[in-house]
């Protein structure tokens, strides 16, 4: 299981694309070179559905990611 992310815009784009996180009200406009990280589990371990989020669409141009997941034991 998936206990955290991290996510650098390499590219944003003119227009949308950015993440919304609706259980904490929040959105992240998508700039070039930022760098968002959040947990996706609690403490002891239960998921939290408070970081529960959607990219929204991009309206006007590209944008390009990089994504990294961090997780509780080796993947196999």
């Amino acid at each position: 299981r998936r206990s955290g992310r991290a996510r650098r815009w390499r590219k944003g784009p003119a227009e949308g694309g950015e993440p919304n996180f609706p259980g904490l009200g929040i959105s992240f406009p998508p700039e070039a070179g930022s760098l968002l990280r959040w947990n996706n589990a609690r403490p002891d371990g239960t998921v939290n559905p408070e970081v529960l989020h959607a990219g929204m669409p991009v309206l006007r141009g590209v944008k390009y990611v990089i994504t990294k997941w961090f997780r509780v034991r080796r993947w196999s």
